[in-house]
């Protein structure tokens, strides 16, 4: 299980620096235009709880494995990033071994 979260711990920071360099394809809507989103800054949102648990040493629980897949899901699907699937399969792949 350990190495699963380091997977997806290290897969999330990879994307993390992808949208950091500008590397990833997303796709904006007018509303999200109006709103000046910052795609890098919501990622990073969605999945602080998981990388700060991994970090700081703390235990990881199923529902923050939880709460990231489905954050991972939504945040893929609204802005179109392929990436976010791949992870999160991964991401649900460690809930089912839980």
């Amino acid at each position: 299980m350990k190495s699963k979260l380091t997977d997806i711990f290290n897969d999330i920071y990879g994307l993390s620096l992808d949208f950091a360099h500008g590397k990833v394809n997303y796709s904006f809507n007018k509303l999200h235009c109006a709103m000046k989103t910052n795609v890098y800054s919501l990622f990073y949102a969605i999945t602080e709880d998981f990388i700060s648990s991994l970090e700081c040493g703390r235990e990881v629980t199923k529902e923050q494995l939880q709460t990231l897949y489905d954050n991972l899901i939504s945040f893929g699907e609204e802005f179109k990033v392929k990436q976010c699937k791949t992870i999160a399969e991964k991401v649900k792949e460690a809930i089912d071994e839980f």
